[in-house]
This record gives C-alpha cells, sequence and structure tokens, in this order.
C-alpha cells in the first residue's frame, strides 16, 4: 500500500545488511527483495532453515557493516507436518487455567483439540464448523468487551472456516486440492482467461487455495453458499488487505472500527450463515453455541 514500508526497507537505506530466511507472509520468495533484502533463503525444515540462519551469522562476525536477519519458521503453521513433523498428541488436551474445571467446558475443549485425519473429509467439515461456531461466540465476547480490533480478525477466520467447511463437502482441501477436480480445473482457467494467479503453492507444489479461490470453486461446484460467501468479499470490514493490514496480523494500526455496532450487526450476519452452512443440524448448531457462549469462557 502507498506510503506503507517494510523494516527491511528502512534498515538497509542506513547501511543495514538485510537477510530473509524461510517463510515471509506478506510475500513469497520471488517478492521478497521489493520488501528491502539483500539475500533469501527460501523456506526449508527447521533444522536446515536454523543452520542456514546460523552459517550466515557466522559470515557476519567481525563485518562492521550491521546486519538484519530474519527468520520464519513454517513448522508452527497448520497443518504442523512440514519438513516430517508429526502432531504430539500424547498429553491429550488440557484446560487453560483461566477456564473453570467443569465438564461441559471440558467436553468442548476436547471436542476442539481432536483433529480428525485431514483425508478423512466429513470428519474435517464437522470440526471446522464446531471450530468456527466457537470463534463465533469467540469473537462475540470481544465485541463485548471492546476489543474490535481482536473481534475483526475473527470474523475475517470465521468466514475462511465456513468456506473450508463446504469445501470439504465437496471432497475438496483448501490446502491440498485435487488438481485434477473440475471445479479446480474451472476455476484454473477461468484465473488464466482473467490474467490473474488462480491458485498458490505450498513448499511440496501442493495447490493452495486462498478464501476467495474458496468461494470460487464453491460456485463451481454449484454450492447454494457460494454466492453469500463471495458476497463478504465486498464486505468493507471483511476486505483481505484490511484484515492483513491488521497490527495483529502485519500492519502497524488498528483497523476496525471506533463504532461496535458495525462488527455486532457483522456478527450477526456471521452467525445466520454459519447457521444456514449446517442446514438441518441447525439444532445442533443451537446447541453448540449455547456450549460456546458460556459464562465459563468469558475470560477468553
Amino acid at each position: 500500500h502507498a506510503g506503507e514500508r517494510h523494516l527491511a526497507q528502512y534498515l538497509r537505506e542506513t547501511g543495514y545488511r538485510t537477510a530473509l530466511f524461510g517463510i515471509q507472509h506478506l510475500t513469497d520468495a520471488a517478492g521478497a527483495p521489493a520488501l528491502g533484502y539483500d539475500e533469501i533463503y527460501d523456506r526449508a525444515p527447521a533444522a536446515a532453515l536454523g543452520q542456514a540462519a546460523t552459517d550466515w551469522l557466522a559470515t557476519q562476525a567481525g563485518q562492521t557493516e550491521p546486519f538484519y536477519l530474519e527468520v520464519g519458521f513454517f513448522e508452527p503453521h497448520r497443518r504442523w507436518d512440514f519438513g516430517d513433523v508429526e502432531p504430539d498428541d500424547q498429553l491429550g488436551a488440557e484446560l487453560p487455567a483461566y477456564l473453570p474445571p467443569t465438564p461441559e467446558a471440558r467436553a468442548w475443549v476436547g471436542v476442539l483439540a481432536r483433529e480428525p485425519e485431514r483425508t478423512n473429509h466429513g470428519a474435517m467439515a464437522a470440526r471446522l464448523r464446531r471450530l468456527a461456531v466457537d470463534l463465533l461466540a469467540n469473537g462475540e465476547r470481544r465485541v463485548r468487551q471492546g476489543q474490535n480490533e481482536d473481534a475483526l480478525v475473527r470474523a475475517y477466520r470465521l468466514l475462511e472456516l465456513i468456506g473450508q467447511a463446504r469445501l470439504f463437502d465437496y471432497g475438496l482441501d483448501s490446502a491440498n486440492l485435487d488438481p485434477d477436480h473440475d471445479a479446480v480445473v474451472a476455476v484454473r482457467r477461468e484465473a488464466e482467461r482473467k490474467k490473474r494467479k488462480p491458485f498458490s503453492e505450498g513448499p511440496d507444489g501442493t495447490l493452495l487455495a486462498s478464501r476467495f479461490q474458496v468461494g470460487r470453486l464453491l460456485r463451481h461446484c454449484g454450492d447454494p453458499l457460494a454466492k453469500p460467501l463471495l458476497r463478504f468479499d465486498d464486505e468493507t470490514l471483511l476486505k483481505p488487505t484490511l484484515r492483513n493490514n491488521s497490527v495483529l496480523v502485519h500492519g502497524f494500526a488498528a483497523r476496525a472500527p471506533d463504532d461496535p455496532a458495525s462488527l455486532r450487526r457483522l456478527f450477526q450476519d456471521l452467525g445466520r450463515l454459519a447457521c444456514d452452512d449446517c442446514g438441518e443440524a441447525t439444532a445442533e448448531v443451537t446447541d453448540w453455541l449455547r456450549v460456546a457462549r458460556s459464562p465459563a469462557f468469558d475470560a477468553t
């Protein structure tokens, strides 16, 4: 955005040697030089990336030129399986200290903590819907507490979860798309006609779909919620540039409105969308919301 510059740009202009090792959320490796990095080492497993960064630091020993080194590891990001790392669930789920150890709270946290195999698309869709309901209740609490920026970021993620759950219903994983699926082929062709990038690629070459691409995929699948989901693309509060430039994500300033009324309306709309998403299971969603909105979680 005009007037916004990365820290690396400022430092390089004052004589720093700047280097990026690994992931940088604002751009991929090809776009990193524009952010002010002199040297770039693309993402790699943590051990290799850490060793490369250590070796680079060794080259700076005795240099008079100051340096700025940024290291971003991919392993903490979902799906937590990058670089042959496997999730560790040996200890099970524990309640955070700020939650009372009630059976209801323990049961709900336990449900959210259990992640099925991603290839089990039905189970993944069900889990994402529970997460969406939990995030809806959490965002509502943020609005009541006056934490508008937190609420805005949660609203964006809530919309993503609903779309991703529906995509699983069609046998598609937004983080590992089947390149031969009819909807994927159609969206790719549409992107080529409009001269835009169809999908991002993961470190292993897998196809990844953004929130908007998920909406377009659902549209090609004939999903009835594709249009409502894409409508939120024009919702000022949920534009991706606004969310990405939030001080809670990659930016330097708050982007949420001071007036909580607009956020309350936004979460009301998202709540209706979550119920529409579950269709005949609306009664079950209502029960999930009753649990997720429990006063036991007010500290979260």
